[in-house]
């Protein structure tokens, strides 16, 4: 009697047990997850947020198609997010303790619809603030393998006419099981907008690693037509976050003539390095910039060098400088910051040797009838840039002065 009993209470929870299995598998609680994932997001982002469909097996993996979030409020006024599919493969075994194994997870064809309004607000929606854990919790997820494929990115900036538009994004983060993470963000190409001006981008990319609250940015880059920017640095995350970062820009003049179409010829190259370091949000750096056989027109600048130190609170140019023709000018200056407006300025600019008729000829390619050479200095300082909160003294010698005035003859 107790041998059947006993096989009947095995029966009765293997039936249970296969059930649950069947339940759980079952396209009604794939589709409970949907609606339980849907409502979920829609409170935290407070807008309309759209999941097409779940299918998989809930014990091991998992397929989310069609995802959508609206720009604003509902879908139908435009999508902020939109992403084909997201497959999640995971492992149950090791829940008992308290931890989650995601093996990879798969995002695919996502694409991001940024607009920023006339007033300057942003389509991102406000996340909420992470309530302070009183108690760190036990629960663990750990993820091995991340992927993004084939994404978008397009920005609109309706307050300044300008848009962003990079395409091609594809990146892999991979996890170990102390959760840190290495990866890279590639993208093959994209365009830059400014009013009537586009530029082409490509070469976007960056390499990073993410161990505790460390952030090593060992490469990130990006091309506009022919002029390049690198990037190098370390940010660490914890209570007091610090930065320190270097930059090089490379900026060929001729990529930027459209934004001066006025100027028939602007040719060179120059080098701009930067260091930013410091406890964020109070950082400090040195900024310097260099180039040789400037042209813009038939104006020729030589010998361009310029180097200056900053922090949030003031900026000193130690000195910008360069030849024009056979003369030189040069600058130099501070300014100081209070509650984030001009508290105080001042600054020196020194003239030598300048030939007045050849700069003004090869810059305006048209011939000047006026000759002289320009020395001189003049210092100004301030509280403010306001007529009147102006003070400044200097002189200005020009030598060897002459005007050449045209004279129409009449016949009688």
């Amino acid at each position: 009697m107790k041998r059947k009993i006993l096989i009947g209470i095995l029966i009765f929870f293997l039936i249970l047990f296969v059930s649950g299995y069947v339940l759980l598998r079952s396209s009604y609680t794939l589709g409970k997850i949907r609606s339980i994932a849907e409502s979920i997001a829609q409170d935290q982002l407070k807008r309309e947020v759209s999941i097409g469909e779940i299918s998989g097996n809930i014990f091991s993996n998992l397929v989310i198609r069609n995802i959508a979030v609206a720009r604003y409020d509902e879908i139908s006024k435009g999508k902020l997010i939109d992403i084909e599919s997201v497959e999640i493969d995971y492992s149950l075994r090791n829940l008992i303790r308290l931890r989650l194994d995601v093996d990879q997870i798969n995002i695919n064809n996502p694409n991001i619809w940024v607009e920023m309004d006339t007033d300057g607000k942003l389509s991102i929606p406000e996340m909420p603030q992470k309530e302070e854990e009183t108690k760190p919790s036990r629960f663990k997820l750990l993820l091995a393998d991340i992927r993004l494929n084939n994404g978008s990115l397009s920005f609109d900036d309706k307050k300044d006419d300008a848009s962003l538009i990079i395409s091609d994004i594809n990146s892999k983060i991979t996890g170990d099981k102390d959760n840190n993470f290495a990866g890279n963000i590639m993208a093959s190409k994209g365009q830059v907008r400014f009013q009537n001006v586009k530029k082409s981008l490509s070469n976007i990319g960056a390499e990073f690693a993410m161990e505790g609250d460390k952030i090593t940015l060992s490469m990130a880059g990006i091309n506009i037509e022919k002029s390049s920017l690198q990037a190098k640095g370390e940010l660490l995350n914890g209570k007091n976050p610090k930065v320190n970062m270097d930059a090089i820009f490379d900026i060929v003049l001729g990529d930027f003539k459209d934004f001066a179409p006025q100027i028939e010829r602007l040719d060179g190259e120059i080098i701009a390095k930067a260091n930013i370091n410091g406890e964020l949000p109070n950082i400090a750096g040195i900024f310097n910039i260099n180039g040789d056989s400037l042209y813009v027109n038939d104006l020729n600048i030589t010998k361009l060098d310029g180097n200056a130190n900053f922090s949030t609170e003031k900026l000193t140019l130690q000195n910008i400088s360069a030849n024009l023709g056979n003369g030189k000018f040069n600058v130099t200056g501070s300014a100081e910051l209070a509650n984030n407006k001009l508290s105080k300025f001042d600054g020196e600019l020194s003239l030598t040797n300048l030939d007045i008729n050849r700069i003004a000829t090869d810059f305006s390619k048209t011939e000047v009838p006026f000759y002289g050479i320009l020395d001189g200095r003049l210092s100004v300082a301030g509280t403010d840039t306001k007529p009147g909160k102006i003070n400044g003294k200097g002189n200005f010698d020009l030598t060897n002065v002459t005007a050449i005035i045209p004279i129409n003859k009449t016949q009688e």
